[in-house]
């Protein structure tokens, strides 16, 4: 894939993520997100990535859990490894 094709998914993606979760997502929806039941898996995949700390628990921008869907659609990623 070129790269504006990735930046035309990206922003597709970035949009439907934020109509569904908001500007920010929960560790719970990350895991929803990648086909997940529980969150362990989850915390490999956002293990990079900047959160926000609001009332006590952390929470992803869309557009950086987005960017992180897509770049490990274009190659594996260590989602759920340690």
């Amino acid at each position: 894939m070129d790269e504006r094709t990735i930046s035309e998914e990206e922003a597709r993606m970035r949009e439907e993520l934020r109509r569904m979760y908001g500007g920010h997502m929960t560790l719970t929806d990350v895991a929803r997100e990648l086909g997940m039941k529980y969150t362990y898996g989850a915390r490999g995949f956002v293990k990079n990535l900047p959160a926000t700390r609001v009332n006590n628990r952390l929470r992803w921008p869309t557009g950086a859990v987005a960017r992180r869907l897509i770049e490990c659609r274009e190659k594996p990623c260590e989602a759920g490894r340690q």
